[in-house]
């Protein structure tokens, strides 16, 4: 299907990227990180607890590590794939 190219006639550059991104984000593949925290970490708590957060990578590892001991159930690939979307969506904000 062609939708994008389509409404590029009817759209500036900076609206297409934004077109672009948010189809992306919404209908994209997921990011896998993400889908392990939606179906593990929601196992023993609900969602909203990623809210406000701004731990940094080694805050998350200790956050993650309490976790694995009370059980969830990791694996070493899943834990590194977590912890990537952890600090990426629930880090310090970035200094770009």
């Amino acid at each position: 299907m062609e939708v994008v190219p389509k409404m590029e006639a009817h759209l500036s550059k900076e609206e297409t990227v934004d077109v672009v991104g948010y189809l992306a984000r919404h209908f994209g593949p997921k990011d896998p990180g993400k889908k392990l925290v939606e179906e593990i970490c929601s196992f023993c708590h609900g969602l909203a607890k990623l809210q406000g957060q701004e731990y940094t990578r080694d805050e998350w590892v200790n956050v993650t590590k309490g976790m694995i001991f009370e059980g969830a159930p990791v694996t070493e690939e899943e834990y590194s794939l977590i912890l990537d979307y952890l600090e990426k969506n629930y880090g310090p904000p970035s200094k770009e």
